[in-house]
């Protein structure tokens, strides 16, 4: 009798959160908790400097102008603890992310 093999899912283990030597990575429902600390403790506005108001939107689908969390490090230094982010406008989020905190100028003929 011939036997043929089971057809199975490979098994893939679930993201939690966790802590390294380092830095500590959150997910779910503890990452939702840090972005909502965040804003309160920024009051709600970008913390970039420009001051405008920067909401706090639930859930996965954000618009536009709702505020986002910033980490500071980059690559092996990220961490998602309350001093090593920030909340800002996507906006904003996305100029001041590049290496350097150097704002990105617009290319030439292109209009804002």
């Amino acid at each position: 009798m011939k036997r043929t093999p089971l057809k199975r899912v490979p098994f893939r283990a679930r993201r939690r959160s966790r802590a390294t030597k380092t830095r500590a990575i959150l997910y779910g429902a503890k990452y939702s908790e840090l972005r909502y600390e965040r804003a309160l403790l920024a009051n709600f506005t970008c913390e970039c400097g420009c001051g405008r108001p920067a909401p706090f939107v639930s859930g996965s689908d954000q618009p536009l102008w709702a505020g986002q969390l910033a980490h500071i490090g980059r690559g092996a230094k990220r961490s998602s603890e309350l001093s090593k982010v920030r909340w800002m406008l996507r906006e904003c989020h996305d100029k001041f992310d590049n290496r350097n905190q150097k704002v990105v100028p617009a290319k030439p003929g292109k209009d804002a």
